[in-house]
């Protein structure tokens, strides 16, 4: 039986990770390094008020996301965080399957629900600011032939506020 060191055994793990990469690029036609070469960026954030009553209102927040790369990836889900001013407001995740094609731009749908006891405590620290800080982070469940991994981006920036004119 032929023993082998330590240099052999990282030679065997080099060549093991090698030929890992090399089957998944064979199997997804290298799209998941193609998608992870041009990482994919929100282009906007749009919102849609679907149901309001005294309680709550329900929201849906269309992302759309851009896919400037060559791959295509079938995405098995998400998570965001919706943060104001640096402190987490929304938080919430779905199961819901979509794929993001190559040189594309693919919307997706995100429902949101806010009960207005919270948004009241977050709007009285706001008060008599003319913007906000907002950052959108979002991490893509994408799936491989040899697994799946999480992709995260985010996009941030500031929004105005409504002001009360004075007398």
């Amino acid at each position: 039986m032929h023993q082998r060191g330590p240099r052999g055994r990282q030679l065997g793990r080099a060549s093991w990770g090698l030929a890992c990469v090399l089957v998944t690029c064979g199997l997804s036609g290298c799209s998941v390094l193609s998608l992870m070469a041009e990482k994919p960026e929100v282009k906007s954030v749009s919102v849609t008020v679907v149901r309001v009553n005294f309680l709550k209102a329900d929201l849906r927040f269309d992302v759309a996301i851009n896919n400037a790369g060559s791959g295509s990836a079938v995405v098995s889900g998400y998570d965001y965080d919706l943060q104001v001013e640096g402190q987490s407001f929304l938080t919430g995740k779905a199961e819901t399957g979509f794929e993001l094609k190559p040189h594309a731009v693919t919307t997706i749908p995100v429902p949101v629900s806010i009960k207005f006891a919270d948004l009241f405590k977050k709007v009285a620290s706001l008060l008599g600011r003319s913007d906000v800080a907002y950052r959108l982070a979002v991490g893509l469940k994408i799936d491989t032939p040899v697994g799946t991994f999480r992709l995260p981006f985010q996009k941030e920036g500031r929004v105005p506020l409504f002001t009360i004119p004075q007398r």
